[in-house]
C-alpha cells in the first residue's frame, strides 16, 4: 500500500538521522570540540556581571590605600579603646575595597593635606567629608557619596523653640573655632545687632564630642555645627538632644582620585551603585544615624 511504503521510507529517514547525530555527539566528545553555546556564545544576562576587579593602577597591588583625616566623628574617628579608624567614611571604603577583592590601609592625615596626599600618589584615594568644591575638582576627580551641611542641635524638646538662626540672638551657642559655622553665627550676630538685639554669644567647643556635654550642663543654650554631627548625637543621646531649624549650606562630599586614574575612579562608583541598590549603603547610614546625608535613590 501506498501509506505503508511512505511510513516505511519516512522511519528509515528518521532512523538514519538520529544515528548522524549520534555518530557527531561521539566525535565531539572524543575530539573536545566544543558545541556552540546558545546566546552567540554569551552567559546568561543573570551570570553576566561579574564583580568589579581591582584597577591596576593602585600604588601597592591588592591594596587601596586610603588618606583620611581621623578627627572627624562619626564620619571617620579613631576608637577611644583600639585607636582603630572608625566611622561611616571608613565602613563605606572598607566595604568598597571588599567588593573590589582587596584590602584596605587607612592613613591619619591633616585635613588640609589630603588633596596633596592624592594628587601626588601617596594615597590611591581620600574620603573624609571632602565637599566638591570647584577648586578641589580641578585638582582631582569625584565619586558622590554623600550630603553634608549644617545644623543647630538643641536640648531635648527644644525649650526655647529655636527654629532658625535669627532666633539665637541673645543666647549662647557652641561652635567649633574657624568652622564655617562660627563665620555664619558671626554675620547672624550682625544681623542681631543691627536689628536692636542682643549679640549672639559665641562658646567655643572642641574637640566635637564635648558638645552634648555643653548642652547638659547647660553652659550654651544650642550648638550650630556639621550636620553629620548633629545626626549622629541626636541618635546616640535621643534622650538629651534633638535637631532644630531647618538643614543649611547642603554641600556634595566625595571620594576623591587622583585625575590619572579613570578606571579605578569608575570601578568605586560601579561598586557605590551596587551598595546602593542592595541595601548595604543605607544600613551604614542608619547604623551612624546620618538619615540627612543619604544620596537620594
Amino acid at each position: 500500500m501506498v501509506y505503508r511504503s511512505r511510513f516505511n521510507q519516512g522511519w528509515l529517514l528518521w532512523l538514519c538521522m538520529w544515528s548522524c547525530l549520534v555518530i557527531v555527539l561521539s566525535i565531539s566528545a572524543c575530539s573536545g570540540v566544543a558545541l556552540p553555546a546558545p546566546n552567540n556564545g554569551k552567559p546568561p544576562s543573570h551570570l553576566s556581571s561579574p564583580r568589579p576587579q581591582a584597577s591596576p593602577d593602585l600604588i601597592q597591588t591588592g591594596v587601596l590605600t586610603v588618606g583620611s583625616y581621623l578627627q572627624y566623628p562619626p564620619q571617620a574617628f579613631l576608637d577611644p579603646a583600639s585607636q582603630r579608624p572608625m566611622g561611616f567614611d571608613i565602613d563605606l571604603i572598607t566595604e568598597i575595597a571588599h567588593r573590589l577583592g582587596v584590602k584596605v590601609s587607612i592613613t591619619n592625615m591633616g585635613y588640609k593635606t589630603l588633596p596633596d596626599a592624592v594628587t601626588q600618589g601617596e594615597v590611591d584615594v581620600a574620603i573624609a567629608a571632602i565637599p566638591l568644591s570647584d577648586t578641589l575638582q580641578a585638582r582631582v576627580n569625584f565619586v558622590p557619596y554623600f550630603k553634608g551641611g549644617e545644623a543647630l542641635l538643641v536640648p531635648r524638646g527644644n525649650p526655647l523653640q529655636i527654629a532658625t538662626l535669627n532666633d539665637l540672638c541673645g543666647r549662647s551657642v557652641g561652635v567649633v573655632q574657624n568652622s564655617l559655622e562660627q563665620s555664619d553665627l558671626e554675620l547672624t550676630s550682625a544681623s542681631c545687632v543691627e536689628a536692636g538685639q542682643a549679640s549672639i554669644r559665641l562658646t567655643y567647643i572642641s574637640p566635637p564630642d564635648t558638645f552634648i556635654d555643653a548642652l547638659t550642663q547647660k553652659r550654651v543654650e544650642a550648638t550650630f555645627q556639621d550636620l553629620p554631627q548633629v545626626d549622629f548625637y541626636a541618635m546616640k543621646y535621643a534622650n538629651l538632644v534633638q535637631q532644630a531649624g531647618p538643614i543649611l549650606n547642603v554641600t556634595m562630599e566625595g571620594i576623591a582620585v587622583r585625575k590619572e586614574s579613570v578606571n579605578l575612579g569608575h570601578l568605586i562608583q560601579v561598586v557605590l551603585d551596587t551598595l546602593r541598590k542592595d541595601g548595604t549603603y543605607n544600613r551604614l547610614i542608619k547604623k551612624w544615624g546620618l538619615i540627612h546625608g543619604a544620596l537620594s535613590s
